[in-house]
Parts: C-alpha cells; sequence; structure tokens
C-alpha cells in the first residue's frame, strides 16, 4: 500500500494525473492508515483530468468520512473549483464562501477570494469581472494583484469589457493597497 502512495506521488509529481489517480484509488479503498491522504490525491487528481463530477463525489465521501480533517477543509476549495468548471458559480462561491467563514483570521484568506474570483471568472465572466477588479484595487498582497490583473487581461483579450475606471480616487486605492 506504501509503494501504491509512492507511485500515485510520483505520476503525480509528473502530471500523469490519470496513473496517479490510479494508484491513489488502489490505497483509498484498503483500511491502511494512508486512505484519507490518498482519497485527497485521488480526488485532486481527478480535478486536474477534467472530471469534476467525480471531484465532488469524492470530497463529498471524504467531508462525511473524516469531517474534521484538513482534507475535509480543502475540500471546499477543491469542490469550488469542480462546480466553476461544471458552469456552476453559485454552487463554487457558497463553498469558497464557506471555508472563508471558517478561517476568518487566516492569512490565507486574501488567497481563496482569487480562487473564487478566478473560479467564478471561469464559470460566468460577467460575474467573476467585478471580484478580480476588487482584488486589483484592494489587496494585501501584490501577487494577488497581480494575478488577478493577469486574469483581467486574459477576459479582455477574449472580449469582455474589463477596464479599471482611472478616475483620481481609484487610482488611490490602487496605490494604497499597494
Amino acid at each position: 500500500t506504501p509503494a501504491h502512495m509512492m507511485l500515485g506521488m510520483a505520476h503525480r509529481a509528473h502530471g500523469n494525473w490519470n496513473l496517479a489517480s490510479t494508484e491513489f484509488y488502489r490505497v483509498r479503498s484498503t483500511t491502511h492508515p494512508l486512505q484519507r491522504w490518498a482519497a485527497w490525491y485521488e480526488a485532486e487528481a481527478d480535478w486536474q483530468r477534467g472530471r469534476p463530477s467525480s471531484t465532488i463525489a469524492e470530497c463529498t465521501e471524504i467531508r462525511t468520512t473524516w469531517p474534521s480533517s484538513e482534507q475535509a477543509k480543502e475540500c471546499l476549495l477543491l469542490m469550488g473549483d469542480a462546480w466553476a468548471d461544471s458552469g456552476k458559480r453559485t454552487q463554487a462561491a457558497a463553498l469558497f464562501d464557506q471555508w472563508i467563514a471558517g478561517h476568518t483570521r487566516s492569512p490565507r484568506v486574501e488567497e481563496i477570494k482569487l480562487r473564487k474570483a478566478l473560479a467564478v471568472s471561469r464559470a460566468s465572466p460577467a460575474h467573476g469581472i467585478p471580484q478580480l477588479k476588487k482584488l486589483v484595487l484592494d489587496h494585501s498582497y501584490h501577487s494577488s494583484a497581480e494575478a488577478a490583473q493577469a486574469a483581467l487581461d486574459s477576459l479582455g483579450e477574449a472580449g469582455h469589457k474589463v477596464g479599471i475606471p482611472t478616475d483620481t480616487r481609484t487610482q488611490m486605492r490602487r496605490l494604497a493597497s499597494a
């Protein structure tokens, strides 16, 4: 069982998501102590290989079987991404908001807000653009603003209206945040 886990991790490191998922499934279907970790990595691998419904089902099982584990908490985020990839922005946003509500003092809150904005913009650019703009203008970490701006630039190239106002008040917000 540990050998299958190691093989799954090696496939994961090389981006061989199908092979990784297979190995993690072998570990998850045992009663070995690595079962919880294998379940998490299998859900992640299934998301990476474009199977959001499998990811949602696996994370639902993780959240039921190990409700207080770190994997269960991280599954909220993975499920949010999976719902967004399925075009369900409302379900995606709710899961990101649930994570944020349970971790209000975490330094990761802004990271998760960015992840939510990116996910929502994949499912519905019209709903994601305002969230991305807000992060460009009001952020604690410069990397959040850079990632949000890159996403806005990409959406702009795809024909969406993404311009940020250039008035003095808006520019001052941006500078104060930077």
